[in-house]
């Protein structure tokens, strides 16, 4: 499902959720569409791999969740 989400994303806006550490179930509205996502500026070490990143449009900033708490996508 993930692999779907990120395919997704990379086109278009995906509403989707997963559960929070805290148990909270977080819905989300992200992307990956280039033209959409603001230039990277981290830290320069890559993101940990069990967790996903995504552009969080309604918050407008970089977000990213356990791939593992991933619930579904709409």
């Amino acid at each position: 499902m993930i692999k779907e989400l990120v395919l997704r994303m990379e086109v278009e806006i995906v509403d989707f959720c997963f559960q929070k550490k805290n148990g909270e179930i977080r819905k989300a509205k992200g992307t990956l569409r280039k033209d959409m996502c603001p230039k990277v500026e981290g830290t320069g070490k890559p993101t940990p791999s069990h967790l996903q990143l995504y552009f969080d449009v309604e918050k407008g900033s970089w977000r990213s969740f356990d791939k593992e708490r991933f619930i579904e996508m709409y």
